[in-house]
């Protein structure tokens, strides 16, 4: 028995001495990425057709590749990819910033490296060359890869690859107008149109911009369902799936275009707090989170005698409102009025906002959203949310006092979806916006006058719905 112990005993010591070894460990393989610097990269099994990792890799972040044959990776920033084999640095398998497609994870060709990736390497040849270029530029995508890829997303290889050169060749021109000429309405991440109009091309781009996007040739390959890029994702294009052709969608690294707003237009983002005191400082009202249940409790407090009661408790939702699609707006949130008669409450994880009469601190109405507005005079609570038919929606309700109390007076929809249309109870932001749904902001608050709803709709560009004229203006600015 006791022979017996020791020979497990032996057993459990090699084993933590294997795994402690890190090359030896179960389920690990002989290679390992190791990021350097920001980068994607994915490992796919050319096989199986299965994506094992497809990721954002922070400095200092590690992935061990399986031991298994036919896998392949490919990043859009090689030089940033240190791998090992075996615990020891292969060569690099290419500089910084460049992209690489379908290197084999081939532990003897890595250290005999670089691995060579599937695609012909060719510069790049401007769009108005002859048809022996034209022939040349279908070659380049007449690879099994990029023949498979076109088959799978619905595209041409070879009209992908001359769209990037179309875009390189205006950008060597500078013509900035040929390049917006390109954008189909708006895109979503990037100047407005409105925004470039009269400026000169090195006005709003660098010329490590410009560098950039024309230090690699196109692909033949999107990078999954993001797109095509250049200049390592300064320009994301793609080819539209219902006209079927080919736009560019994203714009980074653009300067900064700053102009002021209209002066009415003045803008302190929402409430940020989540408590706050009655106009005559006798009450403090709270939404406090329960750590147990995730509950809301909506809590009024008198300051004179220290006494606390629930006004409301908001259940916790699993399913919400914009807020859910980012963090910094899903927060409990209490605002007033500048008369002091209402105060609006949200709960973050509730998904509900509440508007009190202060006067006797009943509960005039509750509304399933947790982002909202109260307008500084009071007549208007905007609260928004995304809709089963109207998609991504903003609703401006009316509150209206006769002296027997607030009650709802009507009720404005903005909605955000394309195609939404218009009427008198339905203003369509798409229409200002581009039709881009996801073009729109999280935030939204009223002007100090209460005359304008002024929505935060990305990279400085605001949208104004006038309360007074039920219309919308955009405008790309700085407030």
């Amino acid at each position: 028995m006791a022979m017996k112990r020791l020979y497990l005993f032996g057993v459990l010591m090699l084993a933590i001495l294997i795994n402690s070894s890190g090359s030896f460990a179960a389920d690990s393989g002989r290679i390992v990425i190791i990021s350097k610097a920001l980068s994607w990269f994915e490992v796919y099994d050319s096989i199986g057709d299965k994506s094992l990792v497809d990721a954002v890799f922070d400095v200092g972040e590690r992935y061990e590749v399986p031991d298994q044959p036919g896998l392949r990776l490919s990043t859009g920033n090689a030089g940033a990819l240190e791998i090992q084999v075996d615990g020891k640095v292969v060569p690099p398998i290419g500089p910084v910033g460049s992209i690489r497609r379908h290197v084999m994870l081939d532990a003897e060709k890595l250290r005999a490296g670089p691995a060579k990736d599937l695609h012909v390497q060719i510069a790049a040849v401007p769009v108005d060359e002859t048809t022996k270029q034209k022939q040349v530029e279908a070659a380049v995508c007449d690879t099994i890869e990029a023949r498979s890829a076109g088959k799978y997303w619905s595209y041409d290889p070879t009209d992908a690859y001359e769209f990037g050169l179309k875009i390189q060749q205006i950008v060597r021109e500078g013509d900035l107008q040929a390049m917006f000429g390109l954008v189909k309405e708006e895109i979503g991440n990037g100047p407005r149109k409105s925004a470039v109009q009269g400026r000169s091309f090195s006005e709003v781009f660098s010329e490590d911009w410009r560098n950039s996007v024309l230090s690699e040739k196109p692909d033949c390959e999107p990078v999954g369902w993001r797109g095509f890029m250049l200049g390592y994702g300064n320009i994301w294009y793609r080819q539209n799936s219902e006209t079927d052709e080919w736009e560019i969608i994203s714009i980074s690294g653009a300067k900064v275009l700053k102009k002021a707003c209209p002066a009415l237009w003045r803008w302190t983002g929402l409430p940020k707090q989540s408590v706050g005191y009655s106009l005559d400082k006798e009450f403090l009202l709270s939404a406090e989170t329960d750590p147990k249940t995730e509950d809301i409790h909506v809590k009024l407090k008198s300051v004179k005698s220290g006494k606390t009661k629930i006004l409301e408790t908001m259940e916790h939702q699993n399913f919400g409102s914009l807020g859910s699609r980012d963090e910094g707006i899903m927060k409990n949130r209490v605002q007033f009025s500048k008369q002091g008669s209402l105060a609006a409450v949200s709960g973050a994880s509730a998904s509900n906002v509440s508007l009190f009469d202060t006067t006797n601190w009943k509960k005039v109405l509750s509304f399933g959203y947790a982002a909202f507005s109260l307008s500084p005079n009071g007549k208007y609570l905007a609260v928004a949310g995304f809709g089963w038919k109207f998609g991504w929606e903003l609703s401006i309700f009316e509150i209206v006092n006769k002296g027997k109390g607030f009650f709802i007076g009507g009720k404005r929809r903005i909605s955000g979806t394309p195609g939404c249309g218009t009427s008198s109870a339905n203003v369509c932001v798409a229409n200002v916006a581009g039709g881009s749904e996801w073009y729109l902001g999280q935030e939204f608050k009223f002007s100090e006058d209460s005359d304008y709803l002024i929505i935060d709709a990305l990279d400085e560009n605001y949208i104004a719905y006038d309360m007074r004229k039920s219309s919308l203006k955009e405008q790309s600015c700085a407030l």
